[in-house]
């Protein structure tokens, strides 16, 4: 029997790691003590942290917006509209599925994704994230060797959602 790809496992979602909490606590009270001995340098230095946050703020909304129209754009796509949109030869939908839920899921919005869609330009998805969030996890659920990536027939040459498809399905299964 075959197996079908909605039967592969969700997406796992990790707790919060209770470091990260430490970390925070540990920050604010560095900061505390940084305001309390120097209160005017922690007065510029806030200030100037404000300033990256209000810019940072209104460059993550122009992408947000630009993602958006993207998105109303592609209304009524799916996972389907974008399995059929790749060759029938590269039709692996355990590939297809793990790839599409993991670069959805890394993405602001809802969107639906299409093979051409290049994951640094239109997705903004940086390299670092591709490379240890989205590929690892992929390689995992497609159920895909995630040793030896050199010597995929496909690596370094991932900069669309399709190659990604490609690299994902080109190893072996274990």
């Amino acid at each position: 029997m075959i197996a079908r790809s909605r039967n592969m496992p969700p997406r796992g979602e990790s707790a919060p790691s209770p470091v990260r909490y430490v970390f925070l606590a540990a920050l604010a009270a560095g900061l505390a003590v940084f305001v309390w001995r120097e209160p005017k340098v922690a007065a510029w230095v806030m200030g100037l942290f404000a300033a990256f946050v209000v810019v940072l703020f209104l460059v993550s909304t122009f992408s947000d917006r630009r993602l958006e129209a993207l998105a109303e754009a592609r209304s009524g796509g799916s996972i389907c509209t974008f399995a059929r949109a790749l060759p029938k030869a590269e039709r692996d939908t355990f590939a297809i599925r793990a790839v599409y839920e993991e670069v959805g899921a890394a993405i602001a919005i809802a969107l639906p994704l299409r093979p051409s869609d290049r994951l640094e330009q239109d997705l903004q998805l940086d390299a670092g994230e591709l490379h240890f969030d989205i590929i690892a996890v992929a390689l995992k659920r497609a159920g895909r060797a995630e040793s030896g990536g050199e010597n995929n027939p496909h690596s370094g040459r991932v900069e669309t959602v399709g190659d990604l498809v490609r690299f994902v399905a080109a190893p072996p299964r274990p």
